[in-house]
């Protein structure tokens, strides 16, 4: 369950600490009888996302880093500047939110070296494709979504350039607006 107590651990953010706290914050809990929130202990917590990783003296930070929403952040450069900017929506308790990272086979992970080979080199694409953020915020968007159902058709999660194309449109027009109001 996220608190304000979540948020003012984000208010405390200065210059000189690193960009990825502007996301992360630490997960709170309701202390019954006390009714007053306290910290978790040993976890932190993206506020976009609401993933939630070991926090300790022994884990680092690099797996904050190098999550899809720091990458996508970084990319757009649209970090956080006030504690407004993060969704105050409830989390769900930390017993339903246990990250586990499963590795891929030898031979899954040849599949998947062999279908980005064939992509570049058929396209005719720079291979620093293969480290670009947003296309890594893409991609894991897509695992994030067919994680709950199972397998999910590509065409039902990647639209036509027609569509595409609309879309920015309106995505344009909604960042006028806000460049506007600024």
């Amino acid at each position: 369950m996220r608190s304000p107590n979540m948020i003012s651990y984000i208010k405390k953010i200065t210059s000189d600490v690193p960009s990825y706290w502007s996301i992360f914050g630490f997960p709170t809990k309701l202390n019954q009888q006390t009714g007053s929130f306290e910290k978790i202990i040993g976890f932190t917590s993206c506020g976009k996302c609401k993933k939630t990783f070991v926090y300790d003296p022994n884990s680092g930070t690099n797996h904050m880093k190098s999550h899809s929403c720091v990458a996508f952040e970084i990319k757009t450069n649209t970090f956080a500047t006030n504690s407004t900017t993060i969704s105050t929506s409830t989390q769900p308790r930390i017993d339903k939110m246990v990250l586990i990272r499963k590795t891929l086979t030898t031979g899954q992970s040849s599949v998947i070296k062999d279908l980005i080979v064939r992509w570049v080199c058929g396209d005719i694409l720079p291979l620093s494709i293969i480290d670009d953020s947003g296309l890594r915020v893409l991609i894991q968007e897509c695992v994030n979504f067919g994680s709950p159902y199972g397998n999910v058709d590509v065409n039902d999660l990647l639209r036509s350039r027609t569509t595409i194309s609309n879309h920015i449109q309106s995505f344009a027009e909604t960042c006028r607006e806000r460049t506007k109001e600024l």
